[in-house]
């Protein structure tokens, strides 16, 4: 197992585009990944094969084997290692491809063209995940588990949280380690969604229309202020025989859990927030709203 955005993770990035594969190689090299590349289907099983990598960043329209085609036969290749985890790439507009990616074993997924700061957090993502997972997994005889904390409203923060959630779950010996990589992901998403818009108090519209380097500087901002930065976020965790739920709870303003988008409202959730919205509820069974949206509760069943 690599350590988590250590100079030996290892990425392949998957795409018939040859100049976005070599953009993308050099985007990931610049950040210490060990990355390789492959142009259609059949070569990135063959990468798979040889590379082994933690994540593999999958365009889902590739020549020989789609991306669908990829995913359906990772379970089967013999690695030494866990199969890699998946982040999708989609032609603009393919929200339900990359929900249905999502259900079919991929982690998360980016329309393109994608913001690069947003590719990264992905694959950080992915990768402290698999970390927190694979690590020695101890069983105990309480099979029922609660487990709660708080986090001040700072982004950094936030993977600390998500290893303790893992640590915690791999103690009831009940969550298998593909289905708790799903959950972590979910939470981290919504972890971060309530420090940034819950804590931070920034709204979505500054991440959608300014560039990455201002909606960084708004959210440092916030963070070095004590009266953003300083409130505490709770979450919790309760794992029993069957189920897994998740509880996030956020100060701030909320915000009213009718607008937020239906599955099938392909223009609201092609906005960064409704993808947001996207991934957990693919990645989870069941997604719910309350305390004016300042609480959501993820659900899982095992």
């Amino acid at each position: 197992m690599t350590s988590a955005g250590g100079p030996s993770a290892r990425i392949l990035v998957a795409d018939d585009d040859v100049q976005l594969c070599a953009s993308l190689k050099l985007l990931l090299a610049a950040h210490d990944y060990d990355v390789a590349t492959a142009h259609d289907g059949r070569e990135c099983i063959e990468a798979i094969r040889r590379h082994q990598p933690d994540v593999l960043v999958l365009d889902l329209a590739m020549p020989e084997l789609d991306g669908f085609g990829v995913l359906r036969e990772l379970d089967g290749l013999q690695l030494d290692a866990q199969p890699p985890d998946v982040v999708v790439l989609t032609g603009h507009g393919g929200i339900a491809d990359g929900a249905r990616a999502i259900r079919e074993g991929a982690v998360g997924f980016l329309t393109k063209p994608a913001r690069n700061v947003e590719l990264l957090t992905l694959v950080s993502r992915a990768i402290s995940g698999r970390e927190a997972v694979y690590q020695t997994r101890r069983v105990s005889i309480d099979f029922r588990k609660h487990w709660e904390c708080s986090l001040a409203s700072r982004r950094d923060g936030v993977a600390s949280v998500v290893n303790h959630m893992a640590a915690e779950m791999r103690l009831t010996g009940l969550v298998p380690p593909p289905i708790m990589r799903r959950i972590l992901m979910a939470a981290d998403e919504a972890i971060t969604n309530a420090v940034i818009h819950g804590g931070l108090e920034i709204g979505s519209a500054l991440k959608e229309h300014s560039d990455p380097a201002a909606f960084e500087e708004a959210c440092r901002e916030r963070e070095r202020d004590e009266d953003y930065g300083g409130r505490k976020i709770r979450v919790s965790v309760d794992t029993e025989p069957g189920l897994v739920t998740v509880t996030v709870h956020g100060p701030g303003p909320g915000f009213d859990a009718r607008s937020v988008p239906d599955m099938d409202d392909t223009e609201a959730l092609l906005m960064t927030s409704g993808r947001g919205l996207v991934i957990m509820r693919s990645l989870v069974d069941d997604v719910s709203f309350d305390d004016d949206g300042r609480r959501v509760v993820l659900r899982k069943r095992l």
